[in-house]
């Protein structure tokens, strides 16, 4: 019995796989890193209102899928943040 959601293979740099889709959306180039099949994005919590206006959550959860994730997800804990 097979996974029909097991994704064939993860993107071996998760960030250079979301860069079409934040270039698209007018967005910085936020990191993304994951956890087993959760991305996330490590975005300045400032930039979280408009990353999470629906269209454009929409679009960055379909890539997520599309890319094999189950999860898309804010990284609360952004680099460089002390």
């Amino acid at each position: 019995m097979s996974d029909k959601h097991q994704p064939s293979a993860l993107p071996e740099e998760p960030s250079a796989a979301w860069e079409p889709v934040f270039r698209t959306l007018g967005m910085p180039l936020y990191q993304v890193r994951t956890e087993d099949r959760m991305a996330l994005i490590q975005a300045p919590p400032e930039d979280f209102a408009r990353i999470l206006v629906p269209e454009v959550r929409e679009v960055l959860l379909q890539h997520g899928k599309s890319l094999g994730y189950l999860f898309v997800m804010l990284d609360l804990n952004y680099p460089g943040e002390e």
